[in-house]
């Protein structure tokens, strides 16, 4: 077992930093000790609103507001209540669509919501891997699917890279809500 000497000092070096910034403010800003006596009675109003407030500045910070996205991801699971399955090939090759409820017993407000597998191969249904492939002596990558099955490759959309599943997912949906109709 070796001794990482990067691993050990840089927690020291900041617990020194922290300790002597900490000191200087209660030495220095006299009202500082004061303050926790008007928000101790309070605490469990002010701290949530402290972190609500520290969250959403590094959001903004981090460009949440440029991308559209929420600052909390919440993924789907698969449904436990399952409504409908189907299939849709897109991009050519095979997804899975799953429509229902994440919970057993949907309450009314609960909405049904399409989860997606995959991609699978079409020709063997193996789940495929996310590959990239040289060409032109390594100047140009071209992104596919792999299955390590049939040792085929099915090229991934330039339009849709990364986001294949958001695609498929719209299609799912129309797809169910059109059969429930």
């Amino acid at each position: 077992m070796s001794f990482n000497l990067k691993k050990w000092a840089l927690p020291i070096f900041l617990g020194v930093v922290s300790g002597s910034i900490t000191n200087f403010l209660w030495g220095y800003a006299p009202f500082l000790p004061k303050l926790w006596e008007h928000i101790g009675p309070v605490w469990w109003f002010v701290l949530p609103i402290t972190f609500s407030i520290i969250f959403i500045v590094l959001g903004y910070i981090h460009g949440a507001e440029t991308r559209k996205e929420p600052l909390i991801a919440v993924g789907y699971r698969r449904p436990i209540n399952v409504l409908d399955k189907g299939e849709v090939n897109k991009f050519d090759v095979k997804w899975e669509m799953i429509w229902g409820y994440s919970t057993r017993f949907p309450m009314p407000y609960d909405k049904p919501y399409a989860y997606i597998e995959g991609p699978f191969c079409p020709v063997c249904g193996t789940e495929l891997d996310g590959a990239e492939k040289s060409k032109l002596f390594g100047w140009i990558i071209q992104r596919v699917w792999h299955c390590a099955t049939c040792d085929k490759d099915y090229k991934r959309p330039t339009k849709y890279l990364y986001r294949e599943e958001d695609a498929v997912k719209r299609i799912a949906e129309a797809k169910f809500k059109a059969k429930r109709k």
